[in-house]
């Protein structure tokens, strides 16, 4: 069973929300672990390819409770993306989000996992350094090096120039969206490997060789900064920046182990 929700989040705009309920908790109104999903820059929570959805719906034939959903400005949220993308929106919004999914009926509150992909993975991994009630984390070829990533790949110099400097940029590589200098402002407060150093629960990260977005070697970076006795890297050798199939498999299995 699939539903949209409507949360409310900053400012009073409402996240739009998705919530896969296992098809035996749905009729026995039973407690199912949850996992969240988190998309990343310029996504939604059912990605260009459809990962997010499909992921989810294998995530929730195995039993799990599933949640995703698009940040303020993002996919069918509301609010507009060029004012409402930045780090501490979206870490605001991840909250908000989280705390309404402990309020779901179906949700074992002793089992809740997460995902990011991308720039959600960088937040996932700032997330798990404080909240322990995260009790297993995956990331998807998650962005370890905010500014340096979004500066000299995703953005470019360039814009990135641009935006430090207090400039709106239109249309960024013909995205056809626009971003307030407040994205690279703000970003820059944050260092995600410092956050790794934090994490005690157990961690797994899936990269790909291919991706010429986020370079595999920041997850290598990432994998050594993490503390969690019980953490993962898996290179999956023909997946780029967003995965096929080929991938649900370890993300399956992680969760069963973990969560």
């Amino acid at each position: 069973m699939e539903k949209l929700y409507w949360v409310i989040s900053r400012g009073g705009k409402q996240i739009s929300t998705i919530v896969h309920v296992p098809q035996n908790t749905a009729s026995s109104k039973g407690k199912s672990p949850v996992i969240v999903y988190f998309h990343g820059f310029a996504g939604n929570k059912t990605v260009g390819n459809r990962m997010g959805v499909k992921l989810a719906r294998r995530l929730c034939a195995e039993g799990y409770l599933v949640v995703r959903f698009d940040y303020i400005g993002s996919g069918e949220s509301e609010g507009d993306f060029e004012t409402d993308t930045f780090f501490t929106g979206w870490i605001e919004d991840a909250q908000i989000v989280l705390a309404w999914t402990k309020t779901l009926e179906n949700a074992d509150l002793k089992r809740i996992g997460i995902i990011g992909h991308s720039l959600g993975g960088a937040l996932v991994t700032h997330l798990s350094a404080s909240d322990k009630t995260l009790k297993s984390i995956c990331t998807l070829s998650p962005v370890s090096y905010l500014e340096r990533n979004f500066e000299q790949i995703i953005l470019g110099p360039a814009l990135w120039a641009d935006l430090l400097r207090g400039q709106t940029i239109r249309n960024f590589n013909g995205s056809g969206y626009s971003l307030s200098s407040l994205f690279a402002q703000d970003i820059v407060r944050y260092n995600i490997l410092e956050s790794a150093g934090k994490i005690s629960q157990p961690i797994l990260i899936i990269h790909g060789k291919k991706d010429q977005v986020v370079p595999v070697a920041n997850s290598y970076d990432l994998e050594r900064s993490l503390v969690s006795p019980n953490k993962r890297l898996e290179v999956f050798e023909d997946e780029g920046h967003l995965f096929s199939e080929k991938i649900y498999l370890a993300v399956i299995d992680w969760f069963k182990n973990t969560l």
